[in-house]
């Protein structure tokens, strides 16, 4: 048992953050302080050369150190082991998974797998697989909460319209029902949107971090003072950890 003097507010910040490919996810990770990543979608190209020379870990599940491909089945258990190096790391005060999508995909291949070994016929026990793989999810988003560094994880997410109603909603694009609930494991939930400004010539769209509910994405929240919307177009990772981090340590209720 630990007091509320023993509470860091400032440590205890898991940010999930949501938005379709090319929307910015991966450059806004790389603002987090000395980020150790999980780069589950091969995307950090593009980040890292906006990032002037800012060093970082990184692991590839798919891929060995030597660069080997690694089998799909043993993607999950890899993941995680490279996820504990990460966390455990001295040289990291954050944690970036990069591509949950894919994490998710690689936690049922190994759940089914694991079932297939214990004599479960997945072909009549269908569902067996996506409850078997709800707490693997829950408990591996637990484990990154636990050290107390920073926490981002980038999700895409898909749109659903009702037949009857015509309601479009936006849901996580992840197996199963924690596409609804999955967002309660972190203090923030934020939306990253990228929309055409042909009055920029040099990037040609204007990138905004939404923090709250848009319109545009699954419900979003945070548990910090911070603006509805931030307009992060054409700044480095550093510049925009300068617009963030005042605000991590000032905490409110969190919007759900």
């Amino acid at each position: 048992m630990k007091t509320s003097s023993d509470y860091k507010l400032s440590t205890n910040v898991a940010v999930l953050c949501v938005g379709d490919p090319k929307s910015g996810k991966t450059r806004l990770s790389m603002a987090f302080p000395d980020p150790g990543i999980l780069d589950c979608d091969g995307n950090l190209s593009s980040a890292v050369r906006v990032s002037n020379g800012k060093k970082f870990l990184f692991s590839k599940p798919y891929e060995t150190d030597d660069g080997k491909e690694v089998p799909e089945v043993d993607r999950w258990p890899r993941a995680v082991h490279e996820t504990k190096l990460l966390l455990s790391s001295p040289e990291t005060k954050s944690f970036v998974l990069d591509g949950l999508s894919n994490l998710c995909r690689w936690g049922l291949v190994y759940a089914e797998n694991e079932l297939v070994k214990a004599g479960i016929n997945i072909k009549k026990e269908y569902l067996a697989k996506y409850q078997a793989f709800i707490p693997l999810m829950s408990n591996y988003i637990t484990m990154l909460r636990i050290p107390g560094k920073y926490v981002v994880v980038n999700v895409h997410q898909t749109m659903e319209k009702d037949p009857l109603t015509s309601r479009t909603s936006f849901k996580l694009d992840i197996p199963g029902r924690l596409a609804d609930t999955l967002g309660g494991q972190f203090t923030d939930v934020w939306g990253m949107s990228s929309d055409a400004d042909p009055m920029n010539v040099k990037v040609g769209a204007k990138y905004t971090i939404r923090t709250k509910p848009s319109g545009f994405h699954v419900n979003l929240g945070t548990s910090m003072d911070l603006a509805p919307s931030i307009d992060i177009t054409g700044k480095s990772p550093d510049e925009i950890w300068a617009l963030l981090s005042p605000k991590l340590s000032t905490p409110t209720t969190v919007v759900k």
